[in-house]
């Protein structure tokens, strides 16, 4: 990890979700999410959007990016506290934001309307992302016939970060996957 990106005694939000098993994750990962404060990290990924008019509706309606086979991709970390984090995904000149927090032993992803819970679990140096429910503005369950399936991991190669994410609906189908991977995140400009 870059000597220059601020890190603090506490541990951050996915050791503290992991445990033990962080240190199952490679440097490359645990780096990722080892910062404190604000940084950022650039690469590329690959979008696949939804193809039927109401996939596509949803994906414009919750500001997912538009397919392209290798796009820009910039990620801004910002710690509100050792607990929460504010992920700002920028995929060539579109964004989107989420906020991350620990609650009840659960990671929980707030992703306006939606709000995602999810079990963390490293295999084979590989975080998954096991959804375990999903609301609307937080307070709404989500039926699980209706519920939204996601998939989602981050694993190493060649010493560099790589991520998967997708989102499908029932009776919708896809509504976005993006693969790609990231550099180190380094401090931000401003």
């Amino acid at each position: 990890m870059s000597a220059d990106i601020p890190t603090l005694a506490t541990p951050r939000l996915f050791q503290s979700l992991l445990g033990a098993g962080f240190a199952q994750l490679p440097a490359a990962n645990q780096a990722m999410h080892q910062i404190a404060g604000r940084s950022e990290a650039h690469g590329h990924a690959r979008i696949e959007r939804g193809r039927n008019l109401l996939a596509r509706l949803v994906g414009a309606m919750a500001r997912m990016p538009t397919a392209a086979d290798r796009a820009p991709l910039c990620v801004r970390f910002d710690t509100v506290n050792p607990y929460t984090e504010q992920w700002t995904r920028r995929f060539g000149t579109q964004a989107f934001s989420s906020r991350l927090a620990m609650e009840h032993g659960a990671l929980v992803e707030r992703l306006f309307p939606l709000t995602l819970r999810f079990r963390l679990q490293v295999a084979d140096g590989v975080l998954h992302w096991q959804l375990l429910d999903a609301r609307v503005l937080g307070l709404i369950p989500m039926p699980r016939w209706f519920a939204p399936s996601v998939e989602a991991r981050e694993w190493s190669d060649a010493g560099r970060y790589h991520f998967l994410a997708g989102v499908s609906l029932p009776g919708v189908g896809l509504i976005v996957r993006y693969q790609g991977s990231l550099d180190a995140p380094k401090p931000c400009p401003f």
